[in-house]
């Protein structure tokens, strides 16, 4: 079984393949977990993670990776662009990295970053 016998003995984790592939072999994805407010059973968690390979904006189909963790690596990305224009400056300042960081007030609450 593979919840139970290749899996640690000792922490939650579990892999869960998420889609079917078109030419070859699916790679499943192994997921830990870290840290749980909620004591939720395997079931619910192994459910909750699948769903979460359905909702990525960018893609029709389901993905690889939970959407959140898609969702962090493009703000890091656009976080990384916007400190890369202050850092061009010839003198930066905290003034001019505090602009940089502030989104326009159209784009507030969006997720202008998919």
């Amino acid at each position: 079984m593979i919840d139970t016998g290749i899996v640690s003995p000792v922490h939650f984790d579990f892999y869960l393949c998420s889609h079917t592939s078109r030419q070859g072999t699916s790679r499943p994805a192994h997921y830990h977990v870290v840290h749980m407010d909620q004591p939720l059973t395997p079931d619910v968690i192994y459910a909750m993670s699948y769903y979460f390979l359905h909702v990525y904006s960018r893609c029709a189909r389901s993905v690889s990776l939970p959407a959140p963790a898609y969702y962090a690596h493009l703000v890091a990305f656009r976080a990384r662009e916007h400190i890369k224009t202050v850092l061009q400056n010839a003198n930066p300042q905290m003034e001019k990295f505090i602009m940089c960081q502030s989104v326009t007030k159209k784009l507030r609450g969006e997720m202008y970053f998919v």
